[in-house]
């Protein structure tokens, strides 16, 4: 019997900073050496709402990326998840998304 190997999710939120392409690809490197595959949600936190959009992230399709402005999965600092002062912002997901979920950070 094969057993799915232990997923990491990688999400980008807020405006772009540097280091940001290299934090995605030494977690995709590091998460393979240990046995664990990567995703990365696209648009920040609006990959995470229906429909739900995001990439699997090899050492592959990340190999290249660290002379790249930004950040490859997107970000959005804008709209239903941006930050205003005295709201609250808490994402309230699904419990069907987070199916085989152990951690979150």
């Amino acid at each position: 019997m094969k057993t799915q190997k232990p997923c990491i999710g990688i999400l980008t939120s807020g405006g772009d900073c540097p280091g940001l392409n290299a934090v995605i690809r030494a977690t995709v490197l590091s998460s393979e050496r240990l046995g664990y595959s990567c995703i990365g949600f696209l648009r920040g936190y609006e990959g995470l709402v229906d429909p739900v959009e995001y990439m699997p992230l090899t050492p592959a399709n990340t190999s290249g990326i660290l002379t790249q402005g930004g950040t490859i999965l997107g970000s959005t600092n804008r709209g239903r998840f941006s930050a205003t002062a005295g709201k609250d912002n808490r994402l309230a997901i699904d419990p069907d998304l987070l199916t085989g979920v152990a951690q979150t950070v």
